[in-house]
């Protein structure tokens, strides 16, 4: 008799179902009666057909959803302009130019950043030098027998 724990079986068929809706592990969990731990642990290993089942099932949603918005985007004689603007965001990496203004931006408020903290710094810096300076009179003070 092998030791340690006996092998789960999972039917791939209901584990790429399961993918179709992105469930979460607690879902497929519960659909096995086992824990998130041993989904996850599954999961972890993309070469295993318990991930590429699971992985299968997500894909073919997706590819479903997908082409589902491209039938709106375009579909029967009229084009629907939020779901162009929203494609071409999504998959052409368009944006709005208040967008693009405030990526651009993004720099020259980095290097203000920057200057305000250089210049914290220098003022940290002459703090430290004028308590520096004091203390050195005070010891001055000291030894000239001034307690």
């Amino acid at each position: 008799m092998p030791a340690g724990r006996p092998e789960i079986k999972f039917d791939l068929r209901r584990v790429e179902i399961l993918g179709t809706i992105h469930a979460p592990y607690h879902m497929v969990a519960a659909e096995f009666d086992v824990t998130e731990r041993t989904i996850a642990g599954r999961m972890a290993d993309k070469t295993s057909d318990f991930c590429i089942a699971y992985e299968k099932g997500k894909k073919k949603t997706s590819e479903t959803l997908r082409s589902a918005q491209l039938s709106v985007a375009f579909g029967k004689g009229r084009s629907q302009a939020t779901m162009l603007i929203w494609l071409g965001k999504v998959l052409l990496n368009q944006m709005e130019a208040k967008d693009r203004a405030a990526i651009e931006t993004i720099p020259a408020i980095q290097e203000r950043v920057r200057i305000l903290e250089q210049g914290k710094d220098q003022e940290i810096a002459e703090r430290d030098a004028k308590i520096t300076a004091l203390e050195a009179r005070i010891k001055g003070m000291e030894g000239e027998g001034g307690t």
